[in-house]
């Protein structure tokens, strides 16, 4: 619209920092769901690592 126009109203320039705002936050949403899988991951594989060290009790 800048493009065409040069030049924006208020409106036009709200929606502009409300979609900026909505992007940013999913991007950062993304980023901590992935990072929560990469622990995810990480848990589990330690687990199976340290599964046959332990006592008959500890396993679950």
């Amino acid at each position: 619209m800048l493009r065409i126009k040069r030049t924006l109203d208020g409106t036009e320039l709200d929606k502009i920092i409300s979609d900026v705002q909505a992007r940013k936050a999913m991007a950062i949403e993304h980023w901590r769901r992935a990072d929560w899988r990469r622990w995810e991951l990480a848990a589990n594989s330690f687990r199976a690592a340290a599964l046959p060290y332990l006592a008959p009790d500890q396993m679950r």
